[in-house]
């Protein structure tokens, strides 16, 4: 009789094992709307100034501030040494600046050389 129970056991903990837990499953988390805090970055690849290939897995894990700007934009010149102090400050933290040169309307100067004078 007690190997009869133990085989009964043994049968019913067996058969409850492919059953999935009783409880919920986790909730999933809801993404994050494009621009806010937690929000990811899009899958994108460019060139820099020097040549160098650019991809948004390299900033994985990163603070990106993109920026559009262009050689004939004033705004955009007086804005870009603040965005290199941002970058010397908080860049061996995380915190990375993308700027994405405009092409609609024809440069200025070469952007080279506004590059090297930002820096």
């Amino acid at each position: 009789m007690r190997n009869k129970w133990l085989v009964v056991s043994l049968i019913v903990g067996l058969v409850g094992c492919g059953r999935q837990s009783a409880s919920p499953p986790p909730p999933k988390e809801k993404p994050v709307p494009a621009g806010e805090i937690g929000s990811r970055l899009p899958d994108f690849t460019v060139d820099d100034l020097q040549g160098r290939r650019i991809s948004s897995a390299e900033l994985h894990g990163k603070v990106v501030l993109i920026d559009f700007w262009a050689t004939w934009c004033q705004p955009c010149k007086q804005e870009m040494p603040g965005y290199q102090e941002l970058a010397d400050q908080y860049g061996p933290q995380g915190f990375v600046v993308v700027g994405l040169k405009f092409d609609t309307m024809k440069d200025t100067e070469n952007p080279l050389k506004f590059y090297r004078r930002a820096r």
